[in-house]
């Protein structure tokens, strides 16, 4: 991201970088700052940052009137400079946001895989059939990558080309979402909703939490193969998506802790 900065006076003003964790502009939310503050008294400055671009996130260039300003604002703690709370020297500041091509968000806030499309995955493959959640499961990531291999009916991951883990922790689970889905792709968890029964779901988006972290069934975004319209459907409304905390079908991550990723 390259910035070009004027200053038309030509007083030594300050300058320094923070990176976000998501589209969220506060303090908490800061992952990286640029810990050097940056001297310019020319007319006009130009300045590079990268972005991690596999992530949606924002980032924000500050200046400011004095170096001890800025060097006192980590964690970008100052106000806002358009807060009337803003005592401090933050003389402006410019908010970016990058959304790479993988992901993009829905109306609920959520990043979702570009590729998704409930329609499309309706009408072309539609509800499980009865006992087959798995399956589907497998053939809805095919789909959405794009594999012939959603036309097969087999239950082997090695079908459709994807890879078998059973997590140590629930936070790999979580993080493995995170990490497919900001490169566009699906991922199938193994879920529990009632004491005798499984059942199988993808993942197709997530959506960090207050405290910036994606940790629970209220965080991510799946299409069910069970359908309310009945086993075996297909048409343009078939499928159910949405957030996974709410669903009959999904009541916890199974003790197995299995997930499939491609």
């Amino acid at each position: 991201m390259k910035f070009n900065i004027s200053n038309s006076n030509g007083h030594t003003l300050y300058y320094r970088w923070f990176t976000f964790n998501d589209y969220t502009i506060k303090s908490s939310n800061v992952v990286s700052t640029n810990n050097t503050c940056v001297a310019f008294s020319s007319k006009t400055t130009t300045k590079e940052y990268p972005f991690n671009i596999n992530r949606p996130r924002a980032g924000m260039i500050r200046v400011y009137a004095s170096l001890a300003d800025c060097n006192g604002d980590t964690k970008a703690k100052y106000a806002r400079p358009s807060s009337k709370s803003n005592n401090r020297s933050v003389l402006k500041e410019i908010v970016v946001k990058y959304r790479p091509n993988n992901v993009t968000t829905n109306s609920s806030g959520f990043t979702i895989i570009n590729k998704y499309n409930r329609s499309n995955l309706s009408k072309t493959i539609g509800s499980q059939t009865k006992g087959q959640c798995f399956m589907y499961a497998l053939k809805y990531g095919a789909y959405i990558l794009g594999k012939s291999s959603y036309t097969s009916n087999s239950t082997s991951v090695s079908t459709y080309s994807a890879v078998s883990h059973n997590a140590t922790t629930l936070s790999e689970i979580y993080s493995a979402i995170v990490n497919n889905v900001n490169n566009g792709k699906p991922v199938v968890i193994h879920v529990w909703n009632n004491s005798s029964d499984t059942h199988y779901v993808t993942v197709v988006g997530y959506k960090r939490d207050s405290n910036g972290k994606v940790d629970s069934l209220d965080d991510i975004w799946v299409v069910d193969p069970y359908s309310n319209s009945g086993y075996g459907k297909k048409g343009t409304n078939v499928l159910w998506d949405g957030k996974a905390l709410g669903r009959s079908t999904v009541k916890g991550i199974n003790s197995t802790r299995r997930y499939i990723t491609w």
